[in-house]
């Protein structure tokens, strides 16, 4: 048993045998793509609506970074990171818990950066159009709400920081100046003393000025760093009263959409055809390649079997009663040519051989047996050979079955000729 594919596999499929493949085996590609339709269709239909909602908040520089640099913006690459930061934070447990904690329920919600802008879009999915707004806009409040948090928190810890910094220049400043000072303390008494003279004032105020002079560059770059760090604390305080308000706002609540997001049904008609067609297709290429029966006479041929001919479909004027004596009785048709063509072709393939007897059998019953026996008999003695037809089919014999309104004693065939 040979099958198409096999039989060809050192040539190169064509269309065309694709083609009738499909054709042959339009069964799969029809119930397969049944199949699927179906199945979408009751997808489709069983689904329950889904509707989302899209809430989008825009973003600004954090503030005590903002404080600190001046305002300075990030290049593009420190941007993205922040942008990416700041999905993250809004992604994050703290986040989705009081989100879960507001609604009572964990939403569906998707996060995203925006394109080509500072912003975070908040895209909600539920049953319900209300439902749908009202999740992403609780999770874009909650994002904020934590956010302008955070950076309060940052603000207050940065001021406490720089707070630290200062009181520390402070008390190093006056240990700096603690020699001038005892000086100068030491100048007004002298002054005021009677029992001082004009020398020894000199003397003091000559020291003073020397002392000055010694310790007035550290003291002033000490100063610059005390003015530094309190320019810094004033810029954080008023950072910090500006973060009450919020560097994060919503630019675009959610609202409630006026259709679901659900595929339509026609596109999911659309789809599953298209996919049915091509699983069908597949199915019936497998089922091809998997086939191990005999198609035809060239099957037959590749696995090595000679042919020795073909009978082609009996007109409409036969009936099946009519075909074993087709030979006989419609001498000219095509079939009865068709078992002529055998009959030579059988004799060609004995010649030479002394063969007396030729079986005829097939795997399965009503595959001709009797129909091929019964003509092959008869267009063998049409030309002078002695035949005598033998039906060796213990269990359903059709060679002495009667025709059909017959008389019973009387054979569809002579046995001999």
């Amino acid at each position: 048993m040979v099958n198409t594919i096999d039989a060809r596999s050192d040539d190169e499929l064509e269309l065309t045998d694709y083609l009738r493949i499909l054709q042959r085996r339009w069964v799969w590609v029809v119930l397969l793509m049944a199949v699927v339709v179906a199945l979408a269709v009751a997808f489709t239909v069983t689904q329950e609506p889904r509707f989302s909602a899209t809430a989008q908040v825009s973003l600004g520089n954090s503030a005590a970074q903002e404080a600190i640099q001046g305002g300075f913006g990030a290049n593009g690459s420190a941007a993205l990171r922040e942008l990416s930061n700041e999905v993250n934070l809004a992604l994050s447990d703290e986040v989705r818990h009081e989100v879960d904690d507001q609604l009572g329920l964990e939403p569906q919600v998707v996060i995203s950066a925006a394109d080509e802008s500072d912003a975070i879009r908040f895209t909600a999915t539920a049953t319900t159009a209300e439902a749908a707004a009202n999740h992403a806009n609780t999770w874009a409040t909650v994002y904020v709400e934590t956010k302008r948090q955070q950076a309060t928190i940052s603000l207050n810890e940065a001021i406490d920081a720089f707070q630290s910094d200062l009181a520390e220049l402070r008390a190093e400043r006056q240990i700096l100046r603690q020699p001038i000072d005892d000086l100068e303390d030491q100048l007004a008494t002298a002054t005021t003393a009677t029992a001082t003279t004009d020398e020894d004032r000199v003397l003091l105020e000559s020291q003073l000025n020397r002392m000055k002079g010694d310790l007035e560059p550290e003291l002033g770059l000490v100063d610059a760093r005390v003015q530094a760090v309190a320019e810094n604390i004033a810029n954080l305080e008023l950072s910090n009263r500006l973060a009450a308000t919020g560097e994060a706002r919503i630019v675009q609540k959610a609202a409630p959409p006026q259709a679901a997001v659900n595929a339509s049904l026609a596109r999911n008609l659309v789809l599953a055809t298209i996919v049915g067609l091509i699983l069908g297709a597949a199915a019936a290429l497998l089922a091809e390649n998997l086939d191990r029966t005999i198609k035809n006479t060239e099957d037959i041929a590749l696995d090595g079997i000679p042919v020795l001919g073909g009978i082609p479909e009996p007109g409409r004027h036969l009936s099946d009663a009519e075909l074993p004596l087709a030979t006989m009785r419609h001498a000219g048709t095509p079939v009865a040519e068709a078992y002529h063509k055998v009959r030579t072709a059988v004799e060609f393939a004995l010649l030479g051989r002394q063969i007396n007897s030729l079986l005829i059998t097939s795997p399965n019953q009503a595959e001709g047996k009797t129909t091929l026996a019964a003509n092959l008999a008869w267009a063998m003695s049409a030309v002078d050979h002695r035949v005598a037809l033998i039906d060796v089919d213990f269990r359903r014999p059709r060679i002495r079955q009667p025709e059909p309104g017959g008389d019973p004693d009387r054979l569809s065939a002579t046995q001999s000729w």
